[in-house]
């Protein structure tokens, strides 16, 4: 057996599998493979834009301190949201809310460290919402 018909094999393997699983673990994991392409990209590109705008590190640092700062809050308030919210909706929240926070950097005139990290912060409150709600939709659907 050839290289070539091992890797064909256990890629039908992987198809098979996908397709038994239900529509919605297929959308999620769509999902996942979109968001899994985007994010890097979209890190290093905001990460590359304030380090132009501003010229140091410190403020990089400040905006990154700011979104795991407030991702570990708020994945807990995730959890006492879901008690009176649709998972759907917080997920939906994270993933919507993480495009507009990040716009904030790319209009905002002048950048310093306080209002990166302010920025930061508002970003990590959506990539908590999609991150507790992703994990919990794979637990849940897979």
């Amino acid at each position: 057996m050839n290289f070539l018909s091992v890797i064909k094999q256990r890629l039908k393997r992987e198809r098979d599998v996908f397709l038994k699983l239900n529509l919605q673990a297929r959308l999620l994991l769509y999902s996942a493979v979109i968001y899994g392409a985007i994010y890097p990209l979209l890190g290093i590109f905001t990460n590359t834009f304030i380090f132009r705008q501003t010229t140091g590190f410190l403020p990089i640092a400040s905006y990154n301190i700011g979104i795991f700062i407030s991702l570990a809050s708020f994945f807990y308030l995730n959890g006492l949201l879901l008690k009176k919210n649709s998972i759907k909706k917080l997920f939906s929240l994270g993933i919507l809310g993480q495009g507009l926070a990040t716009s904030l950097v790319f209009i905002t005139p002048n950048l310093n460290s306080g209002s990166l990290f302010f920025f930061g912060f508002l970003y990590g409150i959506p990539f908590a919402f999609y991150w507790a709600n992703r994990n919990f939709l794979s637990v849940e659907l897979t």
